[in-house]
């Protein structure tokens, strides 16, 4: 089995490539396309987490250097500054899955044009860099969020055109369409758009939530962490949705079933949990976590003379990236019954995706 994957420094590439390493063992062959940073490598950020003790017992791989040396080829390339149409060589590989990505909620005119750069542009490049490379299978990862500002069923083929919430949405639906006039081009009949909801720590791996990033409900809990002010907060939030979350661990092992199986045809294919966790019972658990509790919870409604502390929430902080998601309407993310997560957000589970975030705040 030969792979090319992008994005393995990120949360879910890296489980994707550890799902694929347990699996596959020393059948597995590695093209891993990415970029270093000032002062590392591509190269040694792969070690360091293929390395690193959270890491082994996922991927199992016992002589990780030998595996590294023997099934995985590098290619240190950054596709979002430069055009690189000839820097992948001939070669012939089982499967493409393109992973790479960045993530900003914010609708800053800086944010806006690193998304373009990244998830439009770079997506184009990359693509069309590939050239010389026979491709058995394309999946592409973008976001069940790509659906916008909805209610009710969502599919997993749909777009919002014009109901975003923001850049990073329509980004991903561009980069979507990018990539679907690619495989039509390359006469690619077996690909598939995967789509994950919110991304979270891991449930089934050991240490329990364990992740590399701190964003979305992690880095709105990290706000009110922060809080000196003696304000109190009205926080606004549709009483009656909330999130749907999925650990990291289970939405790479849902796409891991599906590279492993000869389904055919399935183009879209929603990577999420059974259900949506009621914004009440996360928010009052994490804000119980970070010790804060001068605040109110205030449904939908509208919020006049905001306090200090109120503005900083809504107009600068993480109340401005995070509230279009917490009063939009419940929705259900529809999943193809083959490819079913089969996982249930609720209390003690929730307890065990934020364990790894409550350790690092003692």
């Amino acid at each position: 089995m030969k792979v090319m994957l992008t994005g393995a420094t990120g949360l879910l590439g890296q489980h994707i490539m550890f799902e694929l390493m347990a699996f596959y063992k020393k059948d597995l062959q590695f093209v891993l396309v990415g970029r270093g940073k000032k002062d590392i490598s591509f190269r040694q950020r792969v070690e360091t987490i293929l390395q690193a003790s959270p890491n082994k017992h996922v991927h199992g791989i016992g002589d990780v250097k030998g595996f590294i040396r023997h099934h995985i080829d590098f290619m240190d390339v950054d596709f979002s500054q430069k055009d690189h149409s000839t820097i992948i060589s001939s070669m012939q590989v089982d499967l493409l899955l393109h992973c790479a990505s960045y993530l900003d909620f914010r609708s800053n005119e800086s944010a806006q044009q690193k998304l373009e750069q990244i998830n439009v542009v770079g997506t184009q490049k990359f693509l069309d860099s590939l050239q010389e490379v026979e491709i058995g299978r394309a999946m592409y990862v973008s976001s069940a969020y790509v659906a916008g500002i909805t209610e009710g069923e969502v599919y997993p083929d749909m777009v919002g055109w014009g109901a975003f919430r923001n850049a990073y949405e329509a980004s991903k639906a561009s980069a979507e369409k990018i990539f679907q006039s690619w495989v039509q081009d390359r006469q690619i009949s077996n690909w598939t758009i995967l789509r994950p909801s919110t991304i979270c720590g891991r449930s089934i791996h050991k240490p329990h939530g364990y992740t590399t990033k701190f964003d979305v409900f992690y880095g709105w809990a990290q706000f009110f962490s922060k809080v000196q002010s003696k304000d109190s907060i009205r926080i606004q939030f549709n009483k009656q949705s909330g999130l749907n979350i999925i650990p990291v661990d289970v939405a790479s092992q849902v796409i891991i079933r599906l590279v492993r199986s000869d389904v055919q045809n399935i183009n879209f294919l929603h990577v999420v949990a059974n259900n949506e966790y009621a914004h009440l019972a996360y928010t009052a658990e994490l804000l119980k976590t970070v010790g804060f509790t001068n605040y109110m919870f205030s449904g939908l409604n509208s919020l006049d003379e905001l306090n200090q502390l109120e503005r900083v929430y809504y107009k600068r902080s993480v109340g401005s990236v995070f509230t279009p998601y917490v009063i939009n309407p419940a929705t259900h993310f529809v999943q193809d019954p083959k490819f079913m997560s089969d996982f249930t957000m609720d209390e003690d589970n929730f307890q065990r995706v934020i364990s790894y975030f409550k350790s690092i705040l003692t």
